[in-house]
């Protein structure tokens, strides 16, 4: 039953003259659908009179109205991404002003000291700033440009719609080749990944000076600086079910359980490993690669964490992960929060600011904000990078 619901569908959504799925679909008076450039090929030999390739049924001006009201509904979907461009615009604008004032406010309570930083990191925010508004304007410039070419096609279809028939029809050819010619609206991209990284790591800065307020001048003059990690995997914490590549940047699963000695630091029963690299100050970040497949986690661990025996993930046992299993992405811990993702996630950005205790993961690919964990402190214990992994999913650290 299911099937032939199936093949009903297929075929009520496939052109009968190129035998298609329908592209840019319009539809004559006699209700049959066609593809937009296909009605146009099939009417090339007519000069007078236009029939549908169906039925025969002649076709009058009225088909145009389809027309029109598709190039409407393209100027409704310019519309549409002007007011979504400028919302946009406007919230990250007011996000970046707020950040502007808490700044301000931290680097008072640094006194002279934080001077010189305080004009490095307000020249940042001002050149992003001007290129979130010049992106703005470049792309509602296309926008504008675009309304403004449908609004005039419109306004001449109408006007042919109002011509006597035989006059219309003269006309028609000439009408369509240049409604074929014309490209079809794309959805622009108004912020790319660079603009965004930019973005967030105002953000991620203005979190380190929370922390750093606390800290000793060397400490903050450190973590100024965003360093991405070279993280490599530690085969002396993976569980025998568990294979390191000789590189130590690959992670998978085997059903062949290897024999290892039973390090204190190995973890036994549950499919953790740490990377080898330990952090205790300052702002870092590294990325990876994860399949399709589901059953996989990455984040940060305690020095602390428990190697011996199952260990639930959660921030209460020393762990900040996110990850995929039962179909969907999420945090590693209780309660589960979905992350904030459309689609298939290929690369992760896992971002650490320890002083300022914050723990984020972005859409590498992106530059989108997936998850944050609430402020966590560290202690002062070191982290070290953190994988859990099973099954057939795969994690390749990006270099």
């Amino acid at each position: 039953m299911a099937e032939s619901i199936l093949k009903q569908l297929q075929w009520e959504a496939t052109c009968s003259f190129c035998r298609n799925y329908f592209k840019d679909p319009v539809i004559l008076e006699c209700g049959h659908i066609f593809c937009h450039l296909c009605i146009l090929s099939c009417w090339k030999s007519f000069s007078t009179r236009f029939v549908c390739p169906q039925c025969k049924q002649v076709a009058s001006e009225n088909y145009f109205v389809s027309g029109i009201n598709f190039l409407k509904g393209e100027r409704e979907e310019v519309l549409k991404h002007l007011s979504n461009t400028e919302k946009q615009c406007q919230d990250m604008l007011m996000r970046t002003a707020a950040e502007r004032q808490k700044t301000m406010v931290k680097y008072q309570e640094l006194h002279q000291f934080l001077i010189h930083q305080q004009h490095f990191l307000l020249t940042k925010m001002d050149e992003v700033e001007d290129e979130i508004a010049k992106k703005r304007d470049e792309h509602m410039g296309v926008l504008f440009e675009e309304l403004f070419s449908l609004n005039r096609i419109i306004r001449e279809l109408e006007d042919k719609c109002q011509q006597p028939a035989d006059e219309f029809l003269q006309d028609i050819k000439s009408i369509w080749r240049r409604l074929g010619m014309r490209k079809k609206f794309k959805r622009p991209v108004v912020y790319p990944p660079a603009l965004k990284w930019n973005f967030w790591e105002l953000f991620d800065l203005n979190a380190f000076l929370v922390g750093a307020v606390k800290q000793f001048e060397d400490i903050l003059v450190s973590g100024y600086q965003l360093l991405k990690a070279n993280v490599t995997l530690d085969p002396d914490t993976a569980p025998p079910n568990l294979l390191v590549s000789k590189n130590c940047k690959a992670l998978r699963s085997t059903s062949k359980r290897q024999h290892l000695l039973n390090l204190h630091k190995r973890f036994d029963e549950c499919n953790f490993v740490l990377g080898c690299e330990e952090f205790t100050a300052g702002r870092h970040y590294w990325e990876a690669a994860v399949g399709k497949e589901e059953e996989w986690g990455l984040g940060i661990a305690r020095r602390s964490v428990r190697r011996k025996g199952l260990t639930l993930t959660s921030t209460e046992n020393g762990i900040w992960a996110v990850g995929k299993w039962g179909g969907k992405y999420r945090s590693l811990g209780c309660p589960f929060h979905r992350l904030a993702l459309s689609g298939e996630l290929k690369r992760i950005r896992v971002s650490l600011n320890y002083d300022g205790g914050r723990m984020a993961f972005f859409d590498a690919d992106r530059a989108d904000l997936l998850f944050e964990f609430p402020v966590a402190s560290f202690a002062g214990e070191p982290v070290y990078p953190f994988f859990w992994l099973q099954r057939k999913a795969q994690i390749r650290l990006l270099p």
